[in-house]
């Protein structure tokens, strides 16, 4: 996990493909960059009870949470402290699980969050309000 500003993602050497992005060049939905290798998915949501939000992971790609407008809690723990709901599904690399959170960041605009294949995350959980989330999931290419 990497968790830092938005503009701070120049010091992270895998992250170039995300630093060269036009921010202001937002999509809602799957858009592509770089063909299967490096590719964006906007997306905008409000923030839900913890009990309604899903556990995931991936195999195939690191996740670059980007958050452009609003706030939410990510929950993470280690893939070995999870167990399996929904077995792997290689056309949508990922995979769900029930989990316990080990770690909870609370990200906000101008932030950012890597996750790796092994870090099973629960993403748009409610901070102390509701909140309009306003985000790009950055997909690059690891496996």
């Amino acid at each position: 996990m990497i968790y830092d500003k938005i503009e701070n993602i120049g010091r992270y050497d895998l992250l170039s493909p995300v630093k060269e992005f036009d921010f202001s060049n937002y999509e809602k939905g799957k858009f592509g960059i770089s063909g299967d290798e490096f590719f964006g998915i906007g997306l905008e949501y409000d923030t839900r009870n913890e009990a309604d939000c899903l556990w995931e992971a991936h195999r195939s790609y690191l996740d670059v949470h980007c958050i452009l407008e609003g706030e939410e809690l990510v929950h993470i723990t280690d893939i070995t402290n999870t167990t399996v709901t929904k077995e792997y599904d290689a056309a949508g690399d990922y995979a769900l699980f029930n989990g316990t959170k080990e770690h909870a960041i609370h990200l906000k605009k101008g932030m950012f969050l890597v996750l790796y294949p092994n870090e099973v995350h629960q993403t748009a959980v409610v901070t102390e309000s509701v909140s309009s989330v306003k985000k790009i999931v950055f997909k690059i290419k690891v496996a």
